[in-house]
């Protein structure tokens, strides 16, 4: 488009300044896209939000997880939600309630919530 543009008309300083300030406002709004959006810079989010869920024993269910982080107000709630939404066990979409998480497990809610497992107890 811009090549065009200077082929046809007499480039002079007034243009290049128009132009390059058009070029700038594109890259801002192309930035300011990136940002906003969840998927492009996940392993950034990662980092600034997981929260640690500590467990007694070698491994805890999905369901049982969820309980512990207090975001819902029952487990029927709980049950609900993976059927119906799912939740992402180490960025593969799970729907079962009963998935076994070990430590070092990255779970991470639709709404962007993200917990890791920590277990005290060595395998």
């Amino acid at each position: 488009m811009l090549c065009i543009f200077f082929k046809r008309e007499k480039i002079n300083e007034n243009m290049i300044l128009h132009v390059l300030l058009f070029i700038r406002m594109q890259v801002e709004i192309l930035f300011s896209l990136l940002l906003l959006s969840p998927t492009i810079f996940k392993e950034k989010d990662r980092v600034q939000y997981m929260e640690e869920i500590q467990i007694d024993s070698p491994f805890i269910t999905l369901s049982q997880l969820l309980k512990f982080t207090n975001i819902f107000e029952s487990g029927g709630f709980i049950k609900m939600y993976i059927q119906n939404e799912g939740v992402y066990v180490n960025d593969d979409l799970e729907f079962r309630r009963g998935k076994k998480l070990y430590d070092g497990d990255i779970i991470r809610l639709i709404s962007g919530e993200t917990f890791i497992v920590k277990s005290t107890t060595v395998q």
